[in-house]
């Protein structure tokens, strides 16, 4: 079976191999469609974390099946913890290879780890981008 999707017409994507993954691997998740534009680790943070905090956190298994791609179904916590990611729920998002079972697909938005600081959070999303897919 082949399933077509259509992105948002303000979906833009950087010409980056890793993105492509990224994106490839969101596309086999049923999220909302506004939230596929989040799966590029090169669009803007701001941005980005508006698409999450709008259309993936509260959404049934959106914001498990988005970690799961966005970490590359990897255990990154190490890489975390070297850029002073701290605190449980924050390292659980941090491990895509147990992401499932660590945290419910219809987690309330009061408590994801969108709580610390910006440069908390784009340094998740750096270990995500550096470790997350092998070229």
């Amino acid at each position: 079976m082949i399933i077509s999707l259509s992105l948002p017409a303000t979906t833009r994507f950087v010409n980056d191999p890793k993105d492509d993954l990224f994106r490839q691997c969101c596309l086999t998740k049923p999220l909302a469609k506004e939230a596929y534009a989040a799966c590029q680790y090169t669009r803007p943070y701001g941005p980005m974390l508006d698409i999450i905090r709008g259309h993936l956190i509260g959404s049934p298994g959106g914001l498990v099946e988005y970690l799961e791609c966005a970490t590359g179904r990897k255990d990154l916590t190490g890489c975390c913890k070297k850029k002073e990611i701290e605190g449980e729920l924050c390292l659980f998002f941090c491990n895509g290879s147990s992401i499932r079972e660590a945290l419910h697909p219809n987690m309330p938005s009061e408590l994801v780890c969108a709580g610390v600081e910006e440069g908390k959070v784009e340094g998740m999303r750096k270990c995500f981008y550096e470790n997350g897919y092998d070229l």
